[in-house]
């Protein structure tokens, strides 16, 4: 995996939302950032999104605690699929998006 981290700029370090993720504003940010240096250094990102159908009734479902735990898991499997681990968010309430190569 492709790695940025050294050279990742503040925006794509520090998410400013919940679970460790980017709010939408503070992804795109990331997200331009990451692919303008990737085109520079050669490297082949892209964004993707992922749609967890049916998480919002599941988090009804599950209470506050168990929404939370489900939360904090997803968010962990997105960020770890991200470029440098940091470059995920939540853009609504059942998609996430992520730069990865």
């Amino acid at each position: 995996m492709l790695s940025f981290t050294a050279g990742l700029s503040p925006s794509v370090r520090t998410a400013d939302g919940p679970n460790g993720l980017h709010t939408p504003e503070s992804f795109f940010a990331a997200a331009e950032a990451l692919i303008r240096d990737s085109a520079e250094s050669g490297a082949d990102l892209s964004v993707q999104m992922v749609n967890v159908g049916g998480l919002k009734a599941a988090s009804a479902k599950l209470g506050e605690t168990g929404a939370r735990a489900i939360m904090a898991r997803i968010s962990a499997a997105v960020r770890a699929e991200s470029v440098g681990g940091g470059a995920a968010a939540q853009m609504a309430d059942e998609r996430f998006a992520l730069v990865r190569n």
